[in-house]
């Protein structure tokens, strides 16, 4: 990457890189205001960790390390509190929005060319000294009927956010959505799909399944969505472009599953008849599918991240060489070919 395209990236990193530190700062209020209301705010907690892993991965690939080092140490609380049910202290509330202007203050001067300073010692320490207090203690619950493939997924605050809802007089909901060619033609993905039922209900998980092969399936990926909402199963077919049969409760009273092993799950995974139809799930439909693991496809997912982030650090090392007036001829067509 040369210098002026180098430039251009930064450009946009800057740009993005504000959207979601305002996003960060916005939930970190809403945080704030509902602790404040004797409230806990899972959702948020869960956007402010995206939004700072989302940072720290950009300001990675343009090699601004001060701010790598801000989002790391935040988004590491962060990712304990949100898998645990327990309230964020109020004193790390502070820290944390301490932390978002520090790594504002380092954007903006990123924006006006000047050098980004490393993060003060007394911010270090006071986002190092951040933790959690004792998660409460969350009964065991018959109320949600989920596989305990999935359920073994959720953590303790999700589980915990259905049951609430629940008690709160709100439906749990699961929805089933199965990718296809016809449906993806028709602008319908896992993330507009999400986007449309965001409307009339509060996702709590998306969780992605593998659907094994059988006579009735050709298998892939199918993905599970979690919800609660005061809606009708009708409002939610209407709003997400699904099915009605899409839409299953989950409170019903558990029931005990036959065996523990991969077979007790399977059932949940087949289709009726006229989804299979709906799907276009044909004697055709088994070419040109690879049919992998979810658990190895997120592990290559990371892994391609990494190379991402590794590739633009190191092309802002060779453009920064360049301008020093080193050779890189050979360097930059390695980048180039990578």
């Amino acid at each position: 990457m040369t210098a002026p395209e180098l430039r251009d990236f930064i450009a946009a990193y800057l740009v993005e890189a504000e959207e979601h530190l305002a996003a960060a700062s916005s939930q970190l209020l809403a945080i704030e205001s509902a602790q404040q209301n004797g409230e806990t705010n899972p959702r948020a907690v869960r956007e402010t960790f995206r939004s700072l892993h989302t940072i720290k991965g950009l300001s990675a690939m343009v090699g601004v390390e001060p701010i790598v080092t801000i989002a790391h140490r935040m988004e590491t609380f962060l990712r304990e509190a949100d898998r645990s049910s327990t309230a964020l202290p109020m004193k790390a509330i502070d820290a944390l929005l301490h932390g978002v202007r520090a790594i504002e203050q380092r954007i903006v001067a990123l924006g006006r060319g000047d050098a980004v300073s490393a993060p003060s010692e007394e911010l270090m320490a006071r986002l190092d000294s951040l933790g959690l207090s004792p998660a409460p203690v969350v009964p065991a619950t018959p109320l949600l009927e989920l596989e305990a493939a999935l359920l073994e997924k959720l953590a303790p605050f999700e589980r915990d956010q259905l049951t609430r809802a629940i008690a709160g007089g709100e439906r749990a909901v699961r929805a089933d959505f199965y990718p296809s060619p016809e449906r993806a033609a028709e602008g319908l993905s896992i993330n507009s799909l999400r986007e449309r039922l965001g409307t009339v209900a509060e996702i709590v998980r998306v969780l992605p399944r593998a659907v094994p092969v059988s006579a009735n399936a050709p298998g892939g990926l199918a993905f599970v969505v979690l919800l609660h909402t005061r809606r009708t199963n009708e409002d939610l077919a209407r709003a997400s472009g699904l099915r009605l049969d899409a839409f299953g409760s989950l409170t019903r009273e558990l029931a005990e599953p036959e065996s523990t092993g991969l077979e007790a799950t399977e059932p949940a995974l087949e289709l009726s008849a006229p989804a299979r139809e709906e799907e276009g799930f044909d004697s055709h439909a088994r070419r040109g599918i690879v049919r992998v693991d979810v658990t190895r496809l997120d592990a290559a997912m990371d892994g391609l991240s990494s190379l991402i982030v590794t590739r633009f650090r190191l092309a802002h090392a060779a453009a920064a060489l360049s301008e020093r007036g080193v050779n890189t001829r050979e360097l930059s067509q390695i980048i180039a070919d990578s």
